[in-house]
């Protein structure tokens, strides 16, 4: 059992190798860029190697064309907004993790036996979470996230004086040991346009 965490933002990255028996198995991920053309890949990130591969990689000739898999982990692989307060339970149904938004977002895990704040984690405005899944031993969950910078190319100051800012991600993964509490960081993309992104998947 851990204690509960004080608030505190994200961590430097890093590609730590994490036990199999706390975060087993691989973890998808899928990213889709804005554009013409618009571009679709995947991640394949393993936590025990501390390994992040680009396995596959699709271009659409429009943002209007692109067709995505359906199916994402569940629940919360994918989330609109923290501010509809979305929650997933672990596995074997003792914790609970939820993000909400008074300003910025924040990830919160209980234990679901006795209601006991676990973790809290704050981010920073320029970042946002975009989906969060448990392991499939219930020994860890990872939440994605995003950083947001505003374009400043000559096209993009264009767009932005028009009344629309063009912005670029980096997304990453956190992973939270529920043994010790701590986050491993891992880097997934950066400079992404616009990124739509969700966890496809945690298999064993």
């Amino acid at each position: 059992m851990i204690g509960c965490s004080p608030s505190r933002t994200e961590p430097p990255v890093n590609q730590t190798i994490l036990a199999a028996d706390i975060a087993p198995g691989a973890i998808t991920v899928d990213v889709l860029e804005a554009g013409d053309p618009a571009t679709y890949s995947q991640y394949e990130l393993r936590p025990s190697a501390g390994s992040v591969r680009h396995v596959k990689e699709q271009s659409f000739p429009a943002y209007t064309s692109v067709r995505v898999p359906a199916d994402f982990q569940q629940p919360s692989g994918s989330i609109q907004s923290c501010e509809k307060k979305p929650r997933a339970s672990s596995i074997d149904g003792y914790y609970e993790a939820y993000c909400t938004n008074a300003g910025e977002d924040e990830f919160f895990v209980e234990d679901r036996r006795t209601g006991e704040l676990l973790s809290h984690w704050k981010l920073d405005a320029s970042r946002s979470i975009k989906g969060f899944a448990w392991s499939p031993n219930s020994r860890s969950v990872a939440f994605l996230t995003t950083a947001s910078r505003t374009g400043k190319s000559p096209r993009d100051l264009s767009a932005a004086a028009s009344g629309h800012p063009v912005s670029y991600d980096t997304i990453f993964l956190n992973i939270l040991d529920m043994r010790t509490g701590r986050l491993t960081v891992y880097q997934v993309s950066r400079n992404v346009r616009a990124a739509f992104t969700r966890i496809l998947a945690w298999s064993e």
